[in-house]
């Protein structure tokens, strides 16, 4: 999601859009989906698929699994 957000062009506009877009797929609030652009949370499984359905992209395209530090 971090280097989709990064591709937008006109980020101010296109944002406002990315953002209200991935709220309404997901149910999920304006503040919630901020934090997983930002890449500070990761959405739950559900949202993972259905915003992976909006953006036509894979699970592991947008998560990348992170790498587990003892």
């Amino acid at each position: 999601l971090v280097s989709i957000y990064m591709g937008l062009s006109n980020k101010s506009l296109e944002y406002d859009e990315f953002v209200k877009d991935i709220c309404t797929a997901t149910n999920a609030p304006r503040e919630t989906v901020i934090s997983w652009i930002y890449g500070r949370r990761s959405p739950r499984a559900y949202a993972k698929k259905r915003i992976a359905a909006l953006l036509g992209s894979s699970l592991s395209h947008l998560f990348p699994e992170r790498e587990k530090t003892n």
